[in-house]
């Protein structure tokens, strides 16, 4: 539920009590985890007719009674008890005598509006958001939406124009071990096979109304020398968490070490702060740091190394529950003889329920940790506890092919069962895109996948956080396939029972006694995916494109003594390795789903073997350009949100729209910081033109505003089917006239394999502003290739999108695919 706070202050209250009274009003909100949430104070605010309320000011709801704006006064500890305006919106007055620029330090709250701008909040109440806000001389609105725990905010003036902020810092921790010798191409801070280069992850605030250029940061250890990272231009009035570089000291005693953090400006020494790091024995439990290719962020894992050392030794990745760190997850373990423990982060101790990027997080970790501690591709398992149950059953089911064994205890399956997340009705064209957006979420549906994987499912029959039912549903869902798994139910066990709840030692001697097969040694294959994009290879079969995107894909193929046979479900391509044909045979035949495909063998190299379906016949494939969708690249939307992606704002609109479009760009910025322990570079357009584009290469950029406002649009988007111009949005032969349409859309990004271009806008500022709290950097929530809606999504929900759809397997639109709202 999201709810705001009002408070109206005077100029003769102390800066102390800038936030100490004002006015609330409740049941106004409905969140729910889905792509359009309701709010009948958005819509307003899009329209831009949002004025300052009044005291028993009513707020008129789309249907039933309206709403009380009423008093509202904070504790005598200064802060809000949230309950009095639960689901609702407000407005804050704040008096300045000159315009200034302050730190606003907030937490409980999902998000805030100053002075019309969306900032992100601090929902999970951490502490550590200090964002610096511009202030103008008189009053100045703030509008906070609630979230968890009390709410408390104060303003402060920061110390200069840039400041760190370290309470959000990512920082490896040091091995008391020799250095290996010096190599480029940082990837590891420490851990195994480390390089002497380092980076942690820093907090930089622009406390200015100005964009700042040419800063450095200088870290340093003692006795050691400084090394300088040179930072991108920050934009103004924003906080950014850059990759710092170090050099790695030699320490022979574990505990703790400092170092020096400087921030320096062209005129000079902005900030100075210490970092500590903690310092741990080559067999403790320590963070292992590494540069994400999701965002070219600084990350973590957490590592319990085997305790003999020695390469081939099984791997097994253990996913934390809500609220957990990494860290803790893994130091929740006995270490082993035989096997190293990771724990990857899920991008944050909430952050993703290990879907979306929070399984990006767990495939990116496990493919590093793999390569680092030279880990037996044959040992390597999966297991999880609470939300990290739940990701073990989606991660298990979406790559079955990855591990030999999965163990969720205390896992629920699906958003579907544990929170009631809305599923869309298929009967509604509409409706049913955005429904397909979703199924990648759905575990039982891709339950097949479990066929030949070992499963040992764990869990407390009196768990009062994850019902126990959750559990049993799977069993029962599993039983019906005639599968047969290991069970237990601890009698009398809550939802956390002690270490044992994950180091459980009957899963442990399952896994050491299951293998996975090599690829070579695997027979039969029978795998599903909803999107090749995020799941597409098992074993030696590819599924590369679909023919319907979004809905089930399978493959199902058998090596025989003379052929490969097989049948497939809305697969348009795929690739077969050849490690899994015979050469000896000329031509080796493989017949699948009625047709017959003769492939020579002499010459045959290592190169995947592509199929592909062309009116309901396969065929060898033929050459493909780089733009079709594939296992690399087919969306949806969300999808546009990795490959080191680029937030573009425009400047080429009128003072409204690059206000907006700034102001959005930001705000998401730092709803990707927030939520995923992010960092994503935000740039002008012209910034952006003016760069040498070989810093950008194979990088997603995300374009905000429309092609009349960003100029990098023509750049990216000029034969999109989909043009949104100032007053019209023209969706193929569809033409929509007036300034309230609103777009979002994914396209494949030209030169490049991977990489893609988002778009958010819409077609004038009330459009524009329809997208500002879309919340696609939640899990769980999902939107097609594209979509088109107004204002109106905010009082009717999915009901308020006009338009959404796919686009084909070579980005064009195709009216299978497209579907219209009723005029």
């Amino acid at each position: 539920m999201i709810s705001v706070l009002i408070a109206t202050l005077t100029l003769a209250q102390a800066p102390a009590a800038d936030f100490a009274q004002g006015l609330a009003v409740s049941g106004v909100a409905r969140s729910a985890r889905f792509a359009f949430q309701t709010d009948a104070v958005q819509p307003i605010i899009a329209s831009g007719t949002w004025t300052e309320p009044k005291l028993d000011a009513e707020v008129a709801m789309p249907a039933g009674s309206p709403r009380k704006w009423t008093e509202l006064k904070a504790k005598e500890n200064g802060a809000f008890d949230q309950r009095p305006f639960s689901g609702g919106y407000a407005y804050f007055s704040v008096h300045r005598d000159v315009d200034s620029v302050e730190i606003l330090e907030a937490a409980g709250h999902g998000m805030v509006y100053v002075n019309g701008e969306p900032r992100m909040g601090d929902v999970y109440g951490t502490g550590y958001v200090k964002l610096p806000v511009a202030l103008h001389k008189g009053e100045n609105s703030f509008m906070f939406s609630s979230g968890r725990g009390e709410l408390r905010a104060k303003l402060t003036k920061p110390s200069s124009a840039a400041v760190f902020n370290l309470a959000d810092a990512t920082v490896p921790d040091l091995v008391t071990a020799p250095l290996p010798p010096k190599s480029d191409g940082p990837i590891f801070s420490n851990g195994g096979a480390a390089l002497p280069n380092r980076k942690v992850g820093v907090i930089v605030v622009n406390a200015s109304n100005e964009p700042l250029a040419g800063l450095k940061v200088r870290l340093a250890f003692p006795g050691k020398a400084f090394i300088e990272t040179e930072l991108p231009n920050l934009p103004p009035c924003s906080t950014n968490k850059i990759p710092v570089e170090f050099e790695n000291p030699r320490i022979e005693t574990a505990g703790s070490v400092e170092a020096t953090l400087t921030l320096i400006g062209p005129a000079g020494m902005l900030d100075f702060q210490k970092l500590t790091f903690r310092v741990r024995e080559p067999n403790q439990t320590r963070k292992v740091t590494f540069l994400s290719l999701i965002d070219v962020s600084v990350q973590y894992f957490a590592l319990n190394p085997a305790q003999t050392p020695g390469k081939d030794k099984a791997l097994v990745l253990t996913l934390h529950g809500a609220g957990v760190e990494a860290i803790g997850q893994a130091d929740a373990y006995k270490g082993k003889d035989w096997a190293n423990i990771v724990a990857p982060t899920n991008r944050r101790p909430f952050g993703f329920d290990w879907e979306d990027w929070g399984r990006k997080d767990m495939a990116e970790v496990l493919g590093l940790a793999t390569t680092m501690l030279s880990a037996d591709p044959q040992q390597i398992y999966l297991t999880g506890h609470s939300m990290g149950g739940h990701g073990t059953w989606q991660n298990g089911v979406t790559y079955p092919g990855e591990f030999a064994a999965i163990a969720p205890s205390a896992g629920w399956s699906s958003f579907f069962s544990y929170t009631g997340a809305p599923r869309q009705s298929p009967d509604d064209p509409v409706d049913e895109m955005f429904a397909r957006a979703q199924n990648p979420s759905d575990t039982v549906a891709l339950k097949e996948n479990f066929r030949n994987l070992d499963l040992f499912i764990l869990h407390g029959d009196a768990d009062d956080n994850v019902p126990v039912r959750e559990a049993r549903n799977m069993k029962a869902e599993l039983e019906k396939m005639n599968k047969t798994f290991e069970y237990h139910e601890q009698p009398g066990a809550g939802h956390w029972w002690g270490n044992e709840c994950v180091d459980w030692p009957p899963i442990f001697e399952m896994f050491q006694k299951t293998r996975r097969p090599k690829p070579s040694e695997l027979m039969k294959v029978d795998f599903s995916t909803f999107n090749p994009s995020i799941s597409s290879k098992y074993y030696w079969v590819t599924i590369e494109r679909q023919e319907s995107s979004m809905n089930l894909s399978s493959v199902k193929l058998e090596r025989q003594a003379s052929k490969m046979v097989g049948t497939t479900a809305n697969v348009a391509m795929l690739t077969i390795d050849p490690v899994a044909i015979d050469k000896s045979l000329n031509p080796y035949i493989i017949e699948i789903d009625g047709s017959t495909v003769s492939l020579p063998t002499p010459g045959l190299g290592n190169d995947p073997i592509a199929l592909e379906r062309v009116d309901k016949q396969w065929r060898l494939a033929r050459t493909s350009t780089e733009l079709s969708k594939s296992s690399m690249r087919s969306g949806p939307f969300k999808e546009a949100f990795n490959h080191g992606m680029i937030f573009v704002y425009g400047t080429k609109g009128d003072d409204a729209e690059n206000a907006w479009s700034f102001a959005k760009a930001r705000f998401d910025a730092e709803q990707w910081w927030y939520r995923g322990n992010g960092y994503v570079p935000l740039m002008s357009d012209d910034e952006f033109n003016r760069s040498d584009i070989r810093h950008f290469e194979n990088r997603s950029v995300i374009v905000f505003g429309n092609a009349d406002t960003n100029s990098v649009w023509n750049r990216f988007l000029s034969d999109s089917p989909i043009q949104v111009r100032r007053n019209r949005l023209t969706v193929g032969k569809k033409q929509l006239k007036g300034s309230g349409y609103a777009t979002l859309f994914a396209r494949p990004r030209s030169g490049s394999t991977v990489a893609m271009i988002g778009a958010v806008g819409g077609t004038g500022v009330e459009g524009m502003r329809s997208t500002d709290r879309l919340p696609y950097f939640v899990s769980g929530t999902g939107y097609p290739d594209w979509c088109v809606f107004t204002k109106d999504v905010w009082s009717k929900g999915l009901a308020g999108v006009l338009g959404s759809g796919y686009f084909d397997n070579d980005w064009r639109l195709t009216m299978r695919q497209t579907a219209w709202r009723a005029e």
